[in-house]
């Protein structure tokens, strides 16, 4: 049923670059900026507000607490030692541990922490246990460790099986990511502090001069080089690798990473890459960026050009350098030797090349720290996702009791101005007004094809279904995270709310539907799955500090503001039927616009904290709002809109299953003190488990509510 097919050119690729322009002109306007600093000063002062917005784009830590590292087993090599240790990062979060030094030690060292890439065997992979041998063997203590979700730190486990149900680390990254978004936080924060913490055991060892202590890392682990670089000043010279390019240049190539590389808010917050790394000039920092790397070297020749520019003006130009490998993604023999002589300059003060010796690898079990392999198998310790819901429970406020109307009419207010506030909603007018392309019939009702543009070049296609009559009629916006297509059917429920008598306007939000991005992604099977489609347009979304929901709240009153301004439709007493991830926006929407007057969600997640408690969950990226917990839930908004019309129509768990109606009457209990303090109880219908009939008979009742 394609509305702008032979019509609309390049309609797959419109919400992306609808992203990629606001993405280009914020690059712009931060190429500005830099280019009008005339003085040291001005550099400094960029580089103290680089490191305060990243610090605070993170989230709030936890407290520090007692590492109790462990060593549980010693491997004596040629020209060095491997020891095996597990550090707690947090309580009861073990981080596994390799750690080489040399035989023998007669004064403290200089030491290299070593975060790494999203290679599964973590640091068990090649190239890992490379560098760390060749560290040893140049004098240095290098302290290699698992991240989340790889090696041994696996934050899933199908118990059935003895396995890992989700083998890529970026998914898992996602996947722990999300509900902590849910809190303002990300597990960008959880693998900073693992960093910080593994720096904190390195200033406990008596054998590291914790006055020279480098960082390097490839791939992932130079993202996080760069991090740890920005975050912590113990940090003294740092080296990443494979990792370096402007967020524009990747983000022009469709190069959209898990959400464990991306800061939200990133563009508008100044946080591009060279910004991270120029925030600790003079700090020695060698760039190395291949020839043939999948990340585009001209990014980083950009950003070499920036830190440059920067330390120059700084008076340090010697301490910036980039060095391009004839390789692909790697940190081959002769990359890890250039690292060597890098970090012999600035940390072992001894200058000139440096040769690798030929060494052995282990096979990756020789290396575990854990019995079988996986520090989840040990039932007393935590996962990101039961550390995750600590923090909820901890910072989520409590509903109060609404024992009196004036309690109730005060809490509904506040949640009205919070939902304002998370969503920060700042939208005009559509770019365009509604064209009407075609006609046709669907099940008896006359269907109009329509389109208008929400943005300049980013256009929303919707059908516009005719009940019977000259009208004006009462009016059903209709968003459907399936698309529109979904139900233009003659049994559908647009066609079935047009009989009964409304004007029904079933539309394809942005990403949705017929404007959904076509980009091929090799990742997954599903474009809203964790690494899909329309996942990585939500990750350039966070990026860009533009919440997806918010933006698809937008399309929607402008839905509004289209329907409402024809002849045949009664503007007052809009209604918005929300259906998937559309329930998350017409809810939010009705929130925003006076205009809504009824609101109905079916097949809807019925709480974000099914999300958190259950840690499994299918809703996608795009319908999370970060820091929403801290403010509401969805049962408090849904009780927000009373006195309005709201049918809540079997509403979801986390993995998208019908909710029990026990569950439901539990979480909807909220929503239900609201509206009964308020004198509208019987506006509100929840209608758990529904069948089809029954959805479409509550659906019909409902718009023709009053």
């Amino acid at each position: 049923m394609a509305v702008l097919s032979g019509r609309v050119n390049g309609v797959g690729e419109a919400y992306f670059g609808y992203l990629l322009r606001e993405a280009r002109e914020h690059n712009w306007r931060r190429k500005r900026k830099l280019r009008a600093f005339t003085s040291a000063a001005d550099w400094q002062g960029h580089q103290q507000a680089v490191r305060e917005n990243f610090r605070q784009s993170l989230g709030q830590f936890p407290e520090k607490t007692p590492l109790n590292p462990q060593l549980v087993g010693l491997l004596e090599r040629d020209g060095y030692v491997i020891e095996k240790l597990l550090i707690e990062s947090q309580p009861g979060f073990p981080v596994t541990v390799n750690l080489y030094r040399p035989p023998e030690i007669s004064e403290p060292l200089p030491a290299v922490l070593n975060p790494l890439g999203h290679w599964a065997d973590g640091k068990g992979e090649l190239v890992v246990q490379a560098r760390g041998i060749g560290l040893a063997r140049n004098g240095y203590v290098a302290l290699v460790y698992d991240p989340i979700g790889q090696g041994e730190r696996s934050q899933v486990w199908d118990t059935a099986t003895n396995s890992n149900p989700m083998v890529s680390s970026t998914e898992q990254h996602a996947a722990a990511c999300l509900p902590c978004w849910l809190i303002g936080q990300t597990v960008i924060n959880h693998m900073v502090w693992d960093g910080v913490r593994m720096l904190d055991y390195l200033e406990m060892r008596t054998d590291v001069d914790s006055s020279r202590i480098g960082c390097t890392g490839a791939s992932g682990g130079g993202t996080y080089t760069m991090f740890l670089t920005a975050f912590d000043d113990r940090i003294k010279a740092a080296a990443p690798v494979c990792s370096t390019s402007t967020y524009e240049r990747m983000h022009s190539k469709g190069q959209i990473g898990d959400p464990c590389q991306d800061p939200a808010g990133s563009y508008p917050h100044d946080l591009d890459m060279a910004d991270l790394l120029m925030c600790r000039a003079p700090l020695p920092m060698q760039i190395m960026s291949t020839v043939y790397d999948f990340f585009p070297l001209i990014g980083a020749r950009d950003v070499y050009a920036d830190v440059l520019d920067c330390y120059t003006a700084l008076g340090v130009p010697e301490r910036a350098n980039m060095v391009e490998p004839v390789a692909h993604h790697d940190y081959n023999q002769p990359m890890r030797e250039s690292m060597y002589a890098w970090f012999n300059r600035w940390l072992g003060d001894r200058p000139g090349a440096v040769e690798e010796a030929p060494f052995t690898p282990e096979a990756p079990e020789t290396l575990w720290c854990t019995p079988a392999g996986q520090v989840i198998l040990t039932e007393q310790n935590e996962t990101v996702v039961s550390l995750n819901e600590k923090r909820v429970q901890a910072l989520t406020p409590a509903v109060p009791k609404l024992a009196k109307r004036k309690d109730a009419e005060r809490y509904r207010q506040e949640i009205r101005q919070a939902a304002r506030r998370v969503l920060a909603y700042d939208a005009g007018p559509a770019a365009s007004g509604l064209q009407a392309v075609g006609t046709r019939t669907v099940g008896g009702v006359h269907v109009e094809e329509v389109y208008f543009e929400t943005e300049v070049d980013l256009p929303v296609p919707g059908l516009v279904y005719h009940p019977p009559g000259d009208g004006p009629h009462p009016a059903v916006i209709f968003a459907d995270d399936g698309g529109k297509d979904r139900e233009a059917h003659a049994n559908g429920i647009a066609a079935e709310l047009a009989r009964q008598g409304s004007l029904v306007f079933a539309v394809d939000l942005r990403g949705w539907g017929e404007t959904r991005w076509d980009a091929e992604v090799k990742y997954t099977r599903s474009d809203v799955s964790l690494l899909g489609t329309d996942s990585r347009l939500a990750y350039l979304g966070y990026f860009l500090g533009e919440w997806p929901l918010t933006q698809r709240v937008a399309d929607v009153i402008r839905c509004v503001d289209q329907i409402a301004a024809r002849e045949d439709v009664r503007s007052h007493g809009m209604a918005v039927l929300g259906r998937g991830g559309g329930g998350l926006v017409a809810l939010h929407a009705a929130v925003l616009d006076e205009r809504i007057q009824r609101v109905a969600v079916l097949d809807t997640l019925a709480s974000y904290r099914h999300i958190t408690r259950a840690g499994e969950y299918s809703v996608p990226a795009s319908s999370f709002l970060p820091g929403i917990l801290l403010h509401y839930d969805l049962p408090s908004l849904v009780g927000a809109l009373a006195p309005r019309a709201v049918a809540v129509v079997n509403p979801l768990d986390a993995m998208g299953e019908a909710v029990t109606r026990e569950d439901c009457k539990d979480t909807f209990a909220p929503s239900k003190r609201l509206y009964k303090q308020l004198d509208a109880h019987k506006a509100l219908k929840i209608l758990p488990r529904a069948t089809r009939s029954e959805t479409l008979a509550a659906l019909a009742a409902w718009s023709q509510s009053t």
